[in-house]
C-alpha cells in the first residue's frame, strides 16, 4: 500500500513538472506572450522598490532582493519609455481611477521604508528623466526609534557560527547555507508578532551589545532630505506608519496610531497633507479587510499592498488595497516584462485582478 502512495505520489510530481514545462512552452510563444499581456495589462503597473544601490558582498538573499542598482533602474526607465509606457505620482493615478480616465500603459514608481540611497541615488535619476515617485516614510526609522531588524537579523548571522538564543538554544549557522535558512525562518517567526521589533530583541538579547544602533539610523534619510524632496512637485511622500509592525496582529487603537500618528508627524513636517500609505510586509498574513477600514477612517485616499498584479480599471473600488509589481534585480530591463505580465499570470494562476 505504501509502495502504492509512493508511485502514485511520484507520477503526480512528475506530471506536475510536464506542465510546467508546457506552460513554458507557451508563455514563449510571441502570439500567446502578446495575448496574455493584453489580458493582464490594466491600465497599468506600480513598481515596488526598496533599496537603490549596490548591496555589500555579505548580503543574505532575503535582503539582497531589496536592492536595485543605479544602473538597473536607469535602464529600466529608459527601456520602458521606449516601449511606449508613461510615468504618473500615485496622485495622478488617484484621479486615473476615480475619474475613470481611459489610459493604458501607467507606471507608478514607490520606494518603501524611506532608506537614505532613495534620495542620494534614485532621486538624480527620476529627475533626469522627468519621472515621479512616491517614498513611503516609517517615521521611526527617520527618528532613529526603531532599527530594521532584518539588516541586524543578518548582521547577527553573518558574524556568528553558532547562534545562541535567549532560551539557551544553539544553532549552528557555520555555512551560507544555514545562515540562509535561519533568516527566513527567524522571519516568518518574527512576522507572527504585531511588533516583531520587540521579539526581535527578545529572542537576540544575547546580541544586545553588538548591535550597532548608528550604523542602521545611517541608513535612512534625514527630515532635511525629506524636506527638499517634498518640496519637489516629482516627488510624493506616503506614510509607512511608525514602526513598521503587523498591522493585522495588531489591536484595533494601535493599528489606528501606527496609521494616524505617522501621518501626524509626517504633516508636520511636509506642512500638507499626507494622503497616501503602503502598509508594512503588506501582504494577506499581514493586513485585512479590518486594517484597510482604519485606513479609509484616517482619510488615506489610497493604499498599496505587498500583492502582485497589476492596476484595472475595477481598482476603483479599492484604492486602499492597491497590487504591485516587485521591482528586483534582473540581468537585464526587457525581463520586467514578464515580472509585470507573464510572470503574474501564473504567480496569480490566471487571475487577473489581485485586490485584498
Amino acid at each position: 500500500m505504501e509502495e502504492n502512495k509512493g508511485l502514485i505520489k511520484g507520477r503526480s510530481v512528475q506530471k506536475s513538472n510536464v506542465m510546467k514545462v508546457y506552460i513554458k512552452r507557451l508563455l514563449n510563444n510571441s502570439l500567446i506572450k502578446r495575448c496574455i499581456e493584453g489580458y493582464n495589462a490594466g491600465i497599468g503597473s506600480v513598481f515596488m522598490l526598496h533599496r537603490v544601490g549596490s548591496p555589500a558582498s555579505r548580503v543574505l538573499s532575503g535582503n539582497r532582493n531589496m536592492f536595485v542598482s543605479p544602473e538597473f533602474l536607469e535602464e529600466t526607465i529608459s527601456y520602458l519609455k521606449s516601449k511606449g509606457f508613461s510615468f504618473i505620482s500615485i496622485d495622478e493615478l488617484y484621479e486615473t481611477l476615480t475619474r475613470k480616465k481611459k489610459f493604458k500603459k501607467l507606471i507608478s514608481f514607490t520606494l518603501d521604508d524611506g532608506y537614505l540611497d532613495n534620495y542620494v541615488e534614485a532621486y538624480p535619476i527620476f529627475k533626469a528623466y522627468n519621472v515621479p515617485f512616491t517614498i513611503y516614510v516609517t517615521t521611526s526609522f527617520i527618528e532613529g526609534n526603531t532599527i530594521p531588524w532584518w539588516f541586524a537579523l543578518e548582521d547577527i548571522l553573518n558574524n556568528s557560527d553558532l547562534l545562541e538564543l535567549e532560551d539557551g538554544n544553539r544553532i549552528s549557522i557555520s555555512t551560507l547555507a544555514e545562515k540562509e535558512h535561519a533568516f527566513f525562518k527567524f522571519r516568518e517567526v518574527l512576522l507572527t508578532e504585531g511588533n516583531p521589533q520587540k521579539k526581535f530583541e527578545q529572542l537576540f538579547v544575547n546580541y544586545k551589545d553588538s548591535i550597532d544602533l548608528q550604523k542602521y539610523a545611517k541608513l535612512f534619510l534625514n527630515w532635511q532630505n525629506i524636506e527638499t524632496m517634498n518640496n519637489d512637485p516629482l516627488v510624493t511622500i506616503g506614510a509607512h506608519t511608525i514602526s513598521h509592525p503587523v498591522l493585522k496582529r495588531l489591536e484595533g487603537p494601535a493599528v489606528t496610531a501606527e496609521m494616524n500618528d505617522a501621518n501626524v508627524i509626517l504633516q508636520q513636517h511636509l506642512q500638507k497633507p499626507v494622503e497616501h500609505i503602503a502598509y508594512p510586509f503588506g501582504g494577506h498574513v499581514e493586513i485585512n479587510k479590518e486594517v484597510i477600514e482604519h485606513a479609509a477612517a484616517i482619510g488615506y485616499k489610497t493604499g498599496v499592498t505587498t500583492l502582485s498584479g497589476n492596476v484595472f480599471m475595477t481598482h476603483r473600488n479599492s484604492l486602499l488595497s492597491l497590487p504591485r509589481i516587485f521591482m528586483y534585480e534582473m540581468d537585464v530591463p526587457q525581463k520586467i516584462e514578464d515580472a509585470m505580465f507573464q510572470n503574474n499570470f501564473v504567480t496569480n494562476r490566471g487571475k487577473r485582478i489581485i485586490k485584498l
